[in-house]
């Protein structure tokens, strides 16, 4: 019987996934909703749910090279299949060590092979995961700009999309109380910047920020004046305009808008 060691020695034989040239491809993404810079989403807010809805906070039919792990997903998978129509693409939502580490943080990353690493036109089960695994693919995580094979990685699969299969993608985004989202990423500081709803701020709304080799976490609110000290000016306008952006009161439940497909 074959063991895992077996399968993984047989990808690397197997699979001559041309790791530098996909990372030149990324090397030049940038991760944050840059979207709030074209100040065309709105904020509604509930009072009575304590929830936060931020309509149009995405754009998945850009293709840009500045975006959120899902907007930056979508323009990999298309870069990568255009330069190496050979290659096969899975979609894999994914739990990573630095900063998306809970399986509801829901990250999205791609996986590499040259072969199709698993026959079907629905969403990986368990057994499929574990088949992709053993396979060894190559992980393309074009926000965090990781392109290394799986089991170098600490990643862990949640879900898998085979090429071909659908996955939808929301333009629209939620936040309650405790809740937080990332807006805004450096790689050369090491740090994550997070939106996030926060009922003990005058503003309801704060400024997370989080550094991959620490525990500790600052938190302030986003009308603070702090925000003036932020060095970077994409991140410092994005606050800025979040801050001036109208909060429209509802009473309304929030409903999901229609879905992009993205295939």
């Amino acid at each position: 019987m074959k063991t895992k060691s077996d399968y993984r020695i047989n990808a690397i034989k197997n699979d001559a996934v041309d790791v530098e040239s996909i990372k030149d491809l990324v090397k030049d993404y940038k991760y944050g909703k840059y979207t709030i810079l074209d100040n065309k989403f709105e904020i509604e807010y509930n009072p009575l749910t304590h929830m936060y809805f931020f309509k149009n906070l995405y754009n998945h039919e850009a293709l840009s090279l500045k975006g959120t792990c899902t907007e930056l997903n979508i323009t990999a998978n298309a870069e990568i299949e255009s330069k190496h129509p050979k290659y096969n693409l899975t979609r894999v939502q994914v739990t990573e060590p630095k900063f998306f580490h809970d399986d509801e943080d829901k990250h999205w990353a791609l996986l590499v092979s040259e072969k199709k690493l698993l026959n079907t036109t629905k969403p990986a089960d368990k057994k499929g995961i574990e088949k992709i695994v053993m396979q060894d693919p190559t992980l393309v995580d074009p926000s965090l700009k990781i392109v290394e094979r799986l089991s170098e990685t600490q990643y862990k699969i949640l879900k898998a999309y085979v090429s071909g299969v659908g996955v939808a993608f929301y333009d629209s985004d939620t936040l309650k109380d405790g809740q937080a989202i990332p807006i805004w990423y450096s790689e050369k500081a090491g740090c994550m910047v997070y939106l996030n709803a926060d009922t003990r701020f005058k503003s309801g709304l704060g400024i997370v920020i989080k550094r991959e080799d620490s525990a500790k976490q600052y938190n302030f609110d986003i009308n603070s004046e702090l925000v003036k000290t932020i060095p970077d000016d994409d991140l410092r306008r994005m606050v800025e305009t979040i801050q001036n952006k109208e909060i429209k009161i509802t009473k309304d439940q929030y409903i999901q808008a229609h879905p992009i497909i993205i295939r």
